[in-house]
C-alpha cells in the first residue's frame, strides 16, 4: 500500500512512515521512512530525509541519506547533499551541492539497509513506487 500526501497539502514536523510514501504536496522538516520515498514532480521537501529508497522528481533542499539506492529525475532540483551507496543522476536534474557514495554500513539510520529492498529496485514510469 502507498500512503499519499497529496499536491496542496503542506505538513511541517517530523514524519515516520514504513512502507511506499508517496509526496506530491509540500513538506518541512525530517522524515524517516522505512521503505521506498517517491517525490513526484511538483512536490516539494525542506529539510532532512532517511529512507532505504528515495526517488526525487520534485525540489528538495536540505539532506537526503538513501540507504540502498537514490534516483534524481530529469525533473529533479536539489540543493543540499546527497548521501546512498547507489546513486542515479539523469539527464536534467540540477543537483547543487555535495554527493556522496558510501556503502551501507557507513550510513546512519537504525538498522541495517534490507538488501531484499534494493537488490532488484528500478524505477519505471508505469509503477513508479515498486521495491
Amino acid at each position: 500500500m502507498t500512503m499519499t500526501i497529496p499536491a496542496g497539502t503542506t505538513f511541517k514536523g517530523e514524519l515516520h512512515s514504513k512502507g511506499r510514501l508517496k509526496v506530491d504536496g509540500t513538506m518541512e522538516g525530517h522524515g524517516y521512512i522505512e521503505g521506498v520515498l517517491w517525490l513526484a514532480d511538483g512536490s516539494r521537501w525542506k529539510g532532512t530525509i532517511t529512507a532505504d529508497i528515495v526517488v526525487i522528481a520534485g525540489t528538495v533542499e536540505g539532506e537526503v541519506v538513501a540507504r540502498c539506492k537514490l534516483e534524481v529525475l530529469p525533473a529533479a532540483r536539489v540543493t543540499g547533499r546527497l548521501t546512498s551507496p547507489s546513486i542515479v543522476i539523469l539527464a536534467g536534474a540540477r543537483v547543487t551541492g555535495h554527493v556522496h557514495m558510501r556503502l551501507p554500513e557507513t550510513l546512519t539510520y537504525q538498522e541495517e539497509a534490507p538488501a531484499s529492498q534494493a537488490a532488484d529496485y528500478q524505477h519505471t514510469e508505469d509503477e513508479p513506487i515498486s521495491a
